[in-house]
């Protein structure tokens, strides 16, 4: 595969990208300071190259859990974390200049209201204000020799203010070719061969994103909007030539041809403010819908080019998810630092199907069961911690607690009702600017993929990937 990449970016001011050439580097406690003029050698063009050459810090990519507490990533901008999941973090810093960041800071304990949320490091970008309007654009092509549609990704993107609101608006569209090739051999309970398989197939997917982020000051209150509606539309072409083995046979042949669709919605907006001197309140709803439709048909084809079976499929899904959260931060109290967080989320995904087989005398409703199911979540996730700094020493403790009511629906319906505990804390020790070593002990409860519960037919194997209802997060001590 070769490739071609064209990108830049355009300022109102010829200044506005000039950075200096002296490195800066400053220590201090649990933060580590990278004034712009360090990336200077790697030649950035936007903030993600920026963090990419972050000494020892590993991005961690948000927006495959439910819920927005526990997905959140490890990056800041401005000291805030981004209020939407679709809208990533990569995607967002890809979009600003070079020439708009400050500065980066390490962020390697608990300091002035930055929340780590369990993660062992976390980067802040923080940028220039009063900064001319920057566009940003960017397009590669790629060639792959296995197809003829041809993968490219560009985007645009513009940040500016306009009437005291800060804000970023982008258009990505992208173009993603795969193809495959591979054999495949079919053995029995003896291991002995039964059939071989040479397959091939190709996939492409064409997809533009729309998003928006904004802030802006309203009184005391710092408001913060994100939102992206995103369109996607692909298709799959696959052949699998397939020999029995059996003295006499002949090759036979599966045809799999499927079209998908998808529309994307999402929405958030963050409020914050002071409401004391000693406490601070940020309270964020947020919303997001996703909905999918896919037809496939899959012709099996005898040694003599016959049609001996038509499988065809039409499915829809749709994927809700509704959020609201507190969060308040008291610090009135000397060497303590003390927060509480309450969410509730709702979340459902809903499968529907239909499938028939014809093997020359008419479409046959096929059932599968487990397919047409819905699945819904009511959850509500607490923590209560506090930050005791003492010297040298920091402990960083708290309680969690997570209630939800799990309902599966349609083919076969069953209610679970979970509660978990999940206590933690975390010991730092940092006895100057260069050393800190911690120990962190917390349970962690993970997350269950609603696809999990929904059976799924499989077309070219002739078999079924079966949902299980009572499936249970899993539960482990870190």
């Amino acid at each position: 595969m070769s490739t071609i990449s064209i990108s830049g970016f355009s300022q109102t001011s010829e200044q506005a990208n000039r950075q200096g050439t002296m490195e800066g580097v400053m220590e201090e406690e649990n933060i580590v300071t990278y004034q712009a003029a360090y990336f200077n050698r790697f030649q950035p063009n936007s903030a993600l190259d920026m963090l990419d050459q972050l000494p020892g810090f590993l991005m961690s990519i948000s927006g495959e859990l439910r819920g927005y507490g526990s997905d959140t990533g490890n990056v800041l901008v401005n000291g805030r974390r981004p209020s939407s999941k679709r809208v990533t973090v990569p995607s967002l810093l890809d979009r600003i200049p070079a020439a708009q960041v400050d500065k980066i800071e390490l962020i390697r304990g608990p300091v002035r209201n930055i929340e780590m949320q369990g993660e062992p490091e976390v980067a802040n970008v923080v940028l220039k204000t009063d900064v001319p309007a920057a566009v940003r654009w960017a397009f590669t092509g790629d060639h792959n020799f296995d197809t003829d549609r041809k993968p490219w990704t560009s985007n645009i993107s513009i940040a500016d203010q306009w009437e005291g609101i800060d804000y970023n608006t982008g258009l990505d569209l992208f173009r993603v070719v795969e193809s495959d090739r591979n054999q495949e051999e079919i053995r029995d309970i003896n291991d002995d061969l039964t059939e071989k398989r040479l397959e091939k197939g190709r996939a492409w997917e064409i997809e533009g994103n729309l998003d928006t982020t904004a802030s802006t000051w309203v009184g005391d209150t710092l408001y913060t909007w994100a939102s992206q509606i995103g369109l996607q539309t692909g298709g799959e072409d696959f052949l699998s030539l397939r020999t029995p083995q059996a003295p006499g046979s002949r090759t036979r042949s599966e045809i799999l041809h499927s079209d998908t669709g998808e529309f994307q919605f999402e929405a958030g907006i963050t409020a914050e403010r002071n409401l004391s001197d000693d406490l601070k309140g940020t309270f964020l709803v947020f919303a997001t819908r996703e909905d999918e439709d896919e037809t496939a048909i899959e012709q099996s084809i005898d040694a003599d080019n016959n049609l001996t079976e038509e499988k065809f499929r039409e499915s829809n899904q749709i994927e809700l998810e509704f959020i609201l959260r507190g969060e308040f931060e008291y610090s009135g109290m000397d060497s303590h630092n003390l927060r509480f967080t309450a969410e509730g989320a709702y979340n459902e995904v809903a499968n529907t199907v239909d499938q028939t087989s014809d093997t020359g005398a008419g479409p046959i409703i096929v059932f599968v069961p487990g397919e047409n199911t819905t699945v819904k979540e009511t959850r509500g996730d607490f923590l209560v911690k506090d930050i005791w700094a003492l010297g040298d020493y920091e402990l960083d403790y708290g309680l969690g607690f997570e209630v939800s009511k799990l309902t599966t629906s349609g083919d076969q319906d069953v209610e679970q009702n979970l509660h978990y505990l999940k206590p933690h804390a975390e010991l730092s020790y940092t006895p100057d600017e260069t050393m800190r070593a911690r120990i962190r002990v917390a349970r962690e409860v993970a997350q269950l993929r609603f696809t999990d519960y929904i059976s799924f037919s499989l077309f070219t194997d002739d078999d079924v990937a079966l949902g299980n209802p009572n499936l249970r997060p899993e539960t482990t001590w870190k």
